[in-house]
Parts: C-alpha cells; structure tokens; sequence
C-alpha cells in the first residue's frame, strides 16, 4: 500500500508543479502558441480571442502565417531558425491580423524543443508600444482635467 501512496503523492507533487509553472507562464504572458515544423498551429491556450479574433481552438490546424502580416513572415522565418540553432528566439514584434483585418502588434519569445519535431513554442504579450499609444490618446480624448485609471 505504500507505494500506492507514494505515487498519488507524487502524481500530486507533478501537479502542484506543473500548476505552478502555468501560473508563472501566464504571468508574463497573454497567450501561448506551439508551431510545427512547417508553422501550423498544434497547440494554443491563452487570450487568443482578444489578440488573433479567433478562439484558441479555431486556430488550431491554421498556418500561423495565415494570421500574421505578410511583412512578417520572413521574421518568423527567420526566428523559427535561430530557435532552432539556440533554443530560443525573441523578443520579436509580429503584427497579429485580427479576426476583423485590424493589426495588432504583439511581443513575440519563443522556444525549440527537438524533442517535439523541430516544433516553436511561442509567448505573446501585447507590444507596449500599442498600450502606450492607446492610453495616450483616451487621454487626449478624455479632455483636459480628465485622468484615466491605470
């Protein structure tokens, strides 16, 4: 019977980890993406909807390049190669075309494990560029003596 302990012990010991490195994960970013060799989506969880327009289960099968500017692709290109060589890629700025044909600029990492078929592991957050200039102007819009929360 012990070792019937010791295993829920350490199958909860798993969990409290892995639930634990989600929450750190998700504490830097807005939403995941893992790609196959070839960029086709595989994997997403996060706040796909607000950033791509599409829920995460929508993307799946998509080629993600479908679901960037055209001006990008060499630059994911060009990431998916250098994680590839060093297991890491980014921080990037990809525009994101949302489900609307709006942009969206996003701060892109990402990460190789050869383990999963030469696959990118992708982090998004919204670029601060944009959340800058989007407070900028509902402040300007507000009118004077008007302060936003932040």
């Amino acid at each position: 019977m012990d070792s019937g302990i010791a295993t829920q012990s350490n199958r909860d010991d798993l969990r409290n980890e892995r639930d634990r490195f989600v929450a750190f994960a998700f504490s830097v970013a807005d939403a995941f993406v893992e790609l196959d060799a070839s960029n086709k989506v595989v994997y997403a969880a996060g706040a796909a909807k607000a950033l791509a327009g599409h829920e995460s289960d929508d993307l799946i099968g998509r080629n993600f390049q479908d679901l960037i500017s055209p001006d990008d692709h060499e630059l994911l290109q060009s990431a998916h190669a250098t994680a590839q060589q060093q297991g890491r890629c980014g921080p990037l700025h990809l525009r994101m075309i949302q489900g609307n044909g709006k942009t969206l600029r996003l701060e892109v990492r990402g990460a190789n494990l050869p383990e999963h078929s030469d696959g990118l592991f992708l982090s998004f957050i919204q670029d601060d560029r944009q959340v800058e200039r989007r407070k900028k102007n509902d402040s300007d819009s507000a009118g004077p003596g008007h302060h936003t929360r932040e």
